[in-house]
């Protein structure tokens, strides 16, 4: 009976694993389970072994209930939980294929949906250089690059450089060497700094602005320095004043006449007998110190003329430390860049504005040498055509200034120096832009010039 008894509570067991059991059926059929043995049992037996079951079942009801409201994954073969997503998207988080779209040899289906391929660096196309492809020049006149080629960089690595740097096409007529695409480039650009330490009181101008050689850019607080120069002014008046007459020269110089001729009468009733040598001994003192101060009145008076120039220098310092407070441009340009504004403090080596020179500019080419040697072209003259809107063409003149010590691919950069001008108010070259420049082969040299001058 015992062993009957504990084989059905086994069965109940199994059927408590089945949730839809566990709410419903199970605490009704654990009742007839249990009080089917107790017919045989003694009557306080049935009981004691009721109530449990009908508490276990009630019990296993509720936390079926409890699972299926939580809706907990099911679990996985090993004991441990699964994901919700299913093994294929739990896969595919961890940054594996999913199973799916592996074959039984482990390797990837081709009709599978595969893992996005990494992006690969295509070479760039720009500008000419060092590279794979072929030149090609902008045409004659075009103020953008637009130059074809592929510039060099590393395959392997998938990575795209910058674009080279832009290449002229040569072409050559007789003693005149035509470049058809050339940069026209800055020869100066400075940061004006400030030169002394204060407020940045005033600054008149801005980014973009024209300029002409020494006109005032801006200007740092001046009251102290002011003040300095005009009190050197007074000073210098004074001393000026002072020696603007002679007068005690001429005092100490006829106190020195009066008593030596003092002395000589004295001196003469002495010898006559009519006088005393103590008195003359005194005249005679008296006449040595008005030549001493005869000579202390023209040593004072060099004196003050030494101070007048030492004034002066102070006037001159203070008026250069009061100048030191304007900044000036030193040449006519353009005004690049504005790295201060009025009212912020400035210390001594700042940098205010940027200034760029537009007077002078480079025309920068490049030279075959299998072409063209350096000597044939150093110093010769150029000239560089600029077109302009509506088909109008800017002819500029110069010479060549500079060849390039270094070959590079196949050719050495040469830059001409042009003077610039302007037209209603606005440089015609500007850095950046493209032009045309032809060599004169045939043309005098820089030096050659030179000497003919002479």
């Amino acid at each position: 009976m015992r062993c009957s008894l504990i084989a059905r509570c086994s069965s109940l067991l199994r059927l408590w694993r089945l949730p839809s059991l566990k709410s419903v059926v199970a605490p009704w059929v654990v009742a007839p389970w249990v009080v089917a043995p107790c017919r045989v049992t003694p009557w306080f037996v049935a009981p004691c072994l009721v109530t449990p079951c009908l508490v276990a079942g009630i019990l296993v009801g509720l936390v079926g209930a409890q699972e299926r409201s939580l809706q907990l994954p099911p679990r996985l073969p090993g004991g441990s939980l699964g994901s919700s997503l299913g093994p294929d998207r739990g896969a595919e988080q961890r940054g594996l294929p999913p199973a799916s779209a592996l074959n039984p040899a482990g390797t990837p289906n081709s009709d599978s949906r595969s893992l996005p391929a990494l992006p690969t660096a295509q070479p760039m196309r720009g500008a000419a250089g060092v590279g794979t492809g072929s030149v090609g020049a902008v045409p004659s006149g075009s103020q953008t690059a637009g130059l074809a080629g592929s510039s060099q960089g590393n395959a392997a690595d998938g990575v795209a450089l910058e674009p080279s740097t832009y290449r002229s096409r040569i072409s050559i007529q007789g003693s005149v060497v035509r470049l058809d695409v050339c940069l026209v480039k800055v020869i100066e650009k400075i940061e004006l700094p400030a030169r002394e330490a204060g407020v940045l009181r005033a600054l008149a101008v801005r980014e973009g602005n024209l300029v002409d050689a020494n006109s005032l850019l801006a200007k740092v607080d001046d009251h102290q320095a002011v003040t300095e120069l005009e009190s050197a002014k007074r000073r210098l008046e004074a001393s000026q004043l002072k020696i603007s007459s002679d007068i005690g020269i001429r005092y100490a110089q006829a106190a020195k006449e009066t008593a030596w001729k003092a002395f000589r009468r004295e001196d003469t009733l002495v010898r006559r007998n009519a006088g005393t040598e103590a008195k003359r001994d005194e005249l005679q003192l008296a006449a040595i110190q008005a030549d001493l101060q005869y000579e202390k009145a023209q040593h004072d008076f060099n004196v003050d003329q030494k101070a007048v120039k030492l004034d002066e220098l102070q006037v001159q310092k203070a008026q250069q430390l009061l100048d030191r407070h304007d900044i000036f441009s030193p040449w006519a340009g353009v005004v690049n860049q504005v790295l201060k504004r009025q009212g912020e403090w400035v210390n001594a080596g700042d940098p205010i504005l940027e200034l760029v020179q537009m007077e002078r500019l480079w025309i920068e080419g490049d030279i075959d040498p299998r072409q063209l040697n350096p000597h044939q072209i150093s110093g010769r003259p150029v000239q560089v055509n600029l077109q302009l809107a509506g088909g109008q063409t800017a002819t500029f003149t110069g010479y060549i200034a500079y060849l390039d010590t270094q070959v590079v691919g196949d050719s050495f950069k040469i830059r001409a120096e042009v003077q610039n001008r302007q037209q209603e108010g606005h440089w015609l070259l500007i850095p950046g832009m493209y032009v045309d420049m032809s060599i004169d082969l045939a043309g005098p040299t820089v030096a050659e010039r030179v000497s003919q001058q002479q």
